[in-house]
């Protein structure tokens, strides 16, 4: 299947078009491609395996809540991971957001070994993890973790689909990024 396109929303496509890519691309994502194969047949020792581990969840927590204003740097967000932060009171519900991300990235770590169906992805399981990454933080009036919104939102001059059409794109999302052999 090429792609999906939600009729209430016909510029969301679902598809990815690379017939523009030219060979420089190609030759470039071919060397990644053969990077990535030779280093994921090296053998680590496991405290090294560990520590990589351990540094690309701090890196990926730090990114993911600072692009939502968390203020917390990436030193504190590993002393955090170490639970060590020492953080005063009024920072407190920052160390919560990351101790939330990590924890979800850690649960999609341990389950993805062997449970196929916990690989595909479904609006249920956007919800749960929605609702884990919310757990113990204040949330707005119109925020309900767990649940797709249920009012319109927009950003400076961006405005969402309207909140009666997420349940539906968040399923095309899902029923494309499941389709066989994705990535395209």
């Amino acid at each position: 299947m090429s792609g999906y396109q939600v009729g209430s929303h016909p510029w969301i496509t679902y598809q990815l078009d690379l017939s523009a890519a030219g060979p420089d691309f190609w030759i470039l994502l071919g060397e990644a491609c053969s990077k990535c194969e030779h280093l994921a047949g090296v053998a680590l020792r496991p405290r090294t395996a560990k520590e990589l581990m351990k540094v690309s969840l701090v890196r990926g927590a730090y990114a993911t809540t600072s692009i939502e204003g968390n203020t917390l740097t990436e030193e504190q967000v590993r002393r955090g991971l170490e639970n060590d932060a020492d953080l005063p009171p009024s920072k407190k519900y920052l160390e919560v957001e990351v101790q939330n991300i990590l924890d979800a990235c850690n649960d999609i770590l341990a389950r993805r070994s062997g449970e196929w169906e916990f690989l595909r992805l479904t609006p249920s399981h956007i919800a749960e993890r929605h609702e884990a990454v919310y757990r113990g933080l204040p949330n707005a009036e119109e925020v309900t973790p767990g649940r797709f919104r249920k009012t319109d939102v927009g950003v400076m001059g961006y405005r969402a689909p309207d909140y009666c059409h997420v349940d539906r794109l968040v399923q095309s999302m899902c029923d494309w990024l499941n389709e066989p052999g994705f990535p395209p």
